[in-house]
C-alpha cells in the first residue's frame, strides 16, 4: 500500500509540473534557460546565419531577475530584464571588452550591427524600447520586433 500511495503522489507531482510549465506563458517559460542565437534578419532584412566562430548566448534567470550574456568573448552579468505580456524587454550589464579573435572575420561587424539593433534598449531604432515578442517552441526560441526583424534560437541543454 504504502509503495502504490509513494507512486501515486510521484506521478501526480510530475505531471503536475509538466501541466503547470505548459500552461505558463511563453515569455515565463524562457526563463532559467540558456539560449544561443544560430539565425538573425540583418538591418536590410536578409536572414543570415551566425559568422562562423561567433556567439551570442544568453540566459535570464527567474529567482535573481539577472541576464547573463555572452557575445563571442565579451561576457555581461547584472543585466536585467522585463516581462510582458508576449515580450521580453532585456538590459544587458556591461560587457568586457576583449578584441576576440572573431572580429576579424568578413562580415562579422555587419553582423554585430544587426544583433545590437535588435536587443540593446540603446540601439533600438524602431521605438520599441528593447521589447521584443516571444515566440517559444519545444527548444527554440524566436525573439521578434515590431519592424518584423528577428532571432532565432536553440536551447543549449545540459548546461550546468
Amino acid at each position: 500500500m504504502k509503495l502504490w500511495l509513494v507512486t501515486l503522489l510521484a506521478l501526480l507531482s510530475v505531471s503536475a509540473c509538466s501541466s503547470d510549465n505548459d500552461d505558463a506563458p511563453a515569455e515565463y517559460r524562457l526563463l532559467d534557460r540558456s539560449w544561443l542565437l544560430v539565425r538573425y534578419t540583418q538591418l536590410n532584412g536578409s536572414e543570415v546565419d551566425l559568422v562562423t566562430g561567433s556567439q551570442f548566448r544568453f540566459r535570464a534567470s527567474a529567482d535573481t531577475g539577472e541576464l547573463t550574456a555572452q557575445l563571442d568573448c565579451n561576457l555581461s552579468s547584472g543585466g536585467s530584464y522585463q516581462l510582458g505580456d508576449g515580450f521580453i524587454a532585456l538590459q544587458f550589464g556591461p560587457f568586457t571588452e576583449l578584441d576576440c579573435p572573431v572580429n576579424a572575420t568578413q562580415g562579422h561587424a555587419d553582423q554585430l550591427s544587426s544583433i545590437e539593433s535588435l536587443v540593446f534598449q540603446e540601439g533600438a531604432q524602431d521605438g520599441s524600447d528593447g521589447k521584443l515578442m516571444v515566440e517559444l517552441h519545444e527548444h527554440g526560441l524566436v525573439l521578434t520586433a515590431p519592424n518584423g526583424r528577428w532571432l532565432a534560437f536553440t536551447e543549449l541543454l545540459d548546461q550546468n
